[in-house]
């Protein structure tokens, strides 16, 4: 088979295959065509025969080696070929809208077809091929709405149960749809119902495996999140119907996607989904899962998307820290520097024990004027957890770029109780360090161009650092340089946009970040001409504009009106 339409004694033939009704999706396999509310798209013909073996296997986990004989007829090829070909199968129901539809990666098993159109156990309405005969009645597929809701269990893999006939089954054609809806309408309340006066009756083990997970989520560290995700993943397995347990393993693995390199993000965004989509289904108002959902939307140049879905759960929970964490590093990050203030500060006020929500509160004091609050942060910060690399570079930005360059200088000599620094990160800071303190003109050409050679090598981390580094020796056009090869891949030097694995290991910067652009350090960018024109470039002003909302630095002047597309 060289063509995947030609049948083969063991592969799928799409061409004699009938169209497919699932949850919000038609597969059409004999076109190539998957239809949904949204759109139409045309994919691959290995990805259409994934997306049928997994339908056929109605529910359970259709394994590698099974989706390898069914869809490349017994072709020796590598586990790649599967993963795009997955990857495809999952882009082609985003693209079309098949937001209750989902493939769930059994990890070194295989892949299961997921509905959250039903609580689990929960029958929904057949839906069978419409057009043409079915090439074989005992492999008829079954819609994705008739199948249980992914539950795991302590054997990865292991198929779900048969499901049980209903009444709905039985019923006349006519009258099925009808009695089917009025059953799930049913079953869905109960099983948010259920789920609520449940809450008390959660096993002892459940509570403690959910608080160890958010003591680990406090840390703000790709390690405490993976820790995090296992002791959510253990708590969902004892308590499969427990919201807040799946609710807070999206929020677990929405962290987890931050620190994915390319290749394994799809799977980990995946993951979030159906974490999220799981806890939905129990409580449509579950704000861990409705913020995470949120979150795996990069915000860098989606900032009305993602702050309209973060202002979304705070109407509904106006205390839940994680999406009021979101939100004010979001508000920070287009230049809302007083009005994210106050909700940097609700967030410490209500978890003192959280270093991200600590050391972010650093840079918001700095920026609001309040060093003093700064220092205590920074000093309080450290004592709690020393070995934080997030918090001590915050702590010695604090001391470099107020003047107390001898404090600055004492965490760099003080080696037993710094964190571990990459080469490039070390040697950035000790010369920027003796550039600033001494003034001498070759201490500053020296680090100048350590910080330019530090961007090929450090990733998001070395081009912020850069551009508030070279601010503060007065090197503003080659920081606004900076800028724009890391914001917008243009001018005379190259910066990495996204983190790679052996970079510095910091959440908060592995993508485009704007934080730092309004920090004290960077106002002689601000105040440039050449801010502007970036800001209007990124999608900022528009953002702004947008909103309604302008930034501090700006909050003298009237914002320019947004031209219409096409104009």
């Amino acid at each position: 088979m060289t063509d995947g339409l030609r049948p083969t004694p063991t592969s799928i033939d799409l061409a004699t295959r009938s169209a497919i009704e699932l949850v919000g999706v038609r597969l059409e396999p004999s076109t190539l065509s998957v239809r949904g509310g949204q759109s139409r798209v045309t994919v691959e013909p290995r990805v259409m025969q994934v997306l049928v073996a997994l339908v056929d296997a109605a529910g359970a986990v259709a394994s590698r080696d099974s989706l390898l004989a069914s869809c490349w007829a017994g072709l020796v090829v590598g586990d790649d070929a599967l993963h795009r070909a997955v990857s495809g199968a999952r882009r082609a129901l985003r693209d079309t809208g098949a937001s209750e539809l989902s493939i769930e990666t059994i990890p070194r098993v295989g892949y299961r077809l997921v509905s959250t159109a039903a609580p689990p156990g929960q029958q929904a309405p057949a839906a069978v091929p419409v057009s043409g005969p079915s090439p074989d009645a005992a492999a008829e597929p079954i819609s994705l709405a008739e199948m249980p809701a992914a539950t795991p269990t302590d054997s990865p893999g292991t198929a779900a149960p048969e499901p049980q006939p209903t009444a709905a089954a039985s019923a006349p054609p006519r009258r099925r749809t009808l009695v089917v809806a009025a059953v799930a309408t049913l079953g869905f309340g109960a099983a948010i119902a259920w789920n609520r006066l449940r809450v008390a009756a959660v096993p002892a083990e459940v509570t403690d495996l959910l608080e160890q997970g958010r003591r680990a989520l406090r840390l703000a560290q790709p390690e405490g999140d993976r820790q995090a995700a296992t002791c959510f993943e253990q708590a969902t397995v004892l308590a499969p119907r427990y919201a807040l347990a799946w609710g807070l393993l999206s929020a677990a693995r929405q962290q987890m996607t931050v620190a994915a390199p390319p290749g394994p993000l799809m799977d980990a965004m995946s993951a979030v989904e159906v974490a999220a989509a799981r806890a939905l289904v129990l409580d449509p108002e579950q704000p861990d899962a409705l913020t995470a959902r949120a979150l795996l939307v990069p915000a860098f140049g989606e900032w009305t998307q993602v702050a309209q879905a973060l202002q979304a759960v705070l109407n509904r929970h106006p205390e839940h820290l994680p999406t009021l964490d979101a939100l004010a590093s979001l508000m920070s990050s287009t230049g809302l520097v007083t009005a994210h203030y106050p909700l940097r500060l609700k967030t410490v006020a209500l978890d003192r024990f959280h270093a991200g929500y600590n050391f972010r509160s650093i840079y918001s004091h700095w920026m609001n004027g309040q060093v003093v609050a700064a220092d205590r942060a920074g000093e309080r910060g450290l004592e709690l957890w020393p070995r934080h690399l997030p918090t001590w570079l915050a702590r010695h930005a604090m001391f470099k770029y107020t003047g107390r360059m001898d404090r600055a200088q004492a965490m760099l000599d003080t080696a037993d109780a710094q964190p571990p620094l990459p080469p490039w990160l070390k040697a950035t800071l000790q010369t920027v360090a003796k550039a600033l303190a001494s003034g001498d003109p070759a201490d500053r050409l020296a680090a100048r161009d350590t910080l330019l050679g530090s961007l090929g090598v450090g990733g998001p981390l070395a081009a912020i650092n850069a551009t508030m580094d070279l601010a503060a020796l007065g090197e503003t056009a080659l920081a606004l340089d900076v800028t724009d090869a890391f914001l917008l891949e243009r001018g005379p030097l190259l910066a990495g946009t996204a983190w790679q694995p052996g970079q510095a290991v910091h959440r908060d910067v592995r993508h485009r970040f704007t934080n730092h652009l309004f920090l004290p350090v960077s106002a002689p960018l601000r105040a440039h001409p050449r801010f502007t024109a970036i800001m209007r470039d990124v999608g900022m002003a528009s953002h702004w504009a947008r909103s309604g909302r302008q930034p501090d630095y700006l909050s003298t002047l009237p914002l320019e009106p947004v031209q219409p597309i096409g104009k």
